[in-house]
C-alpha cells in the first residue's frame, strides 16, 4: 500500500531540508575561513611590499586576488543552501497548518483561513499556489469562491473530473466539457 503523495513529499523534502543545512553550514564555515585567510594575505601582502619598496615587482598576482573571490562565490552557494533549506521548513510549518485547518473546515475557504491566520488573503493564495505546486496538496484554487479544491473531493463541487483515457489509461484532470490527454494527446469525450 503506498503513502498519500503529500505525506511522501513532505519526508522527502524533510530530508533534503536536512542535507541542504547540513552541507550549507559546512561549506559555508570552510569556504568562508579559506576567503578570510586569502583577503588576509591579500592585505598583508600590501603591507610588505610597501615597507620593502620593491617598485620592480608588483605586490600581488592575479591568483591572490581570484582565490579568495572564487571562495567567497562558493561560500554564497551555500548561503543559498541555507536559505532553500529554510524555505522548505517553512513550506512543511504552511503545510501543517493549512491541513489541519482543511481537517476541521469542510468549505476550505481561503478568507477564513487567512483570517484565522492573521495573514492577508493574497499571501495565503500564494502560498497554497506554492504547496500545490511543490505537490503538497493534491488540488487547485478556485478563484472564483475563494476555496480550495482537492481532486478527490466531490465532483459537484469542482469544475474539474477525473478521467481515463482510452489510448494510454492514464487518469487525467479534465473540465466537464471534455478535453484531451496530457500524455499522449488522446481526445476525453464528455461525461
Amino acid at each position: 500500500m503506498s503513502k498519500h503523495p503529500s505525506a511522501t513529499r513532505v519526508q522527502r523534502d524533510g530530508f533534503l531540508r536536512r542535507f541542504l543545512r547540513a552541507l550549507g553550514w559546512i561549506g559555508l564555515v570552510f569556504w568562508g575561513l579559506i576567503a578570510l585567510m586569502g583577503f588576509i594575505d591579500m592585505i598583508r601582502g600590501y603591507k610588505t611590499a610597501g615597507r620593502v619598496g620593491d617598485a620592480l615587482r608588483l605586490p600581488l598576482e592575479t591568483v591572490d586576488y581570484a582565490a579568495p573571490c572564487v571562495c567567497v562565490l562558493l561560500a554564497a552557494g551555500h548561503v543559498w543552501m541555507l536559505r532553500h533549506s529554510r524555505r522548505l521548513k517553512r513550506m512543511a510549518e504552511d503545510f501543517r497548518l493549512f491541513s489541519g485547518f482543511f481537517a476541521v473546515q469542510p468549505e476550505k475557504s481561503i478568507p477564513r483561513l487567512a483570517a484565522g491566520l492573521n495573514r492577508s488573503p493574497q499571501d495565503v493564495t500564494d502560498q497554497l499556489q506554492a504547496l500545490c505546486k511543490r505537490g503538497y496538496f493534491n488540488g487547485f484554487i478556485d478563484h472564483q469562491t475563494q476555496c480550495v479544491r482537492f481532486y478527490g473531493d466531490d465532483p459537484h463541487a469542482s469544475p474539474l473530473r477525473a478521467a481515463c483515457c482510452p489510448g494510454c489509461g492514464a487518469k487525467t484532470a479534465v473540465a466537464d466539457q471534455g478535453g484531451v490527454c496530457r500524455y499522449c494527446g488522446s481526445p476525453l469525450g464528455r461525461p
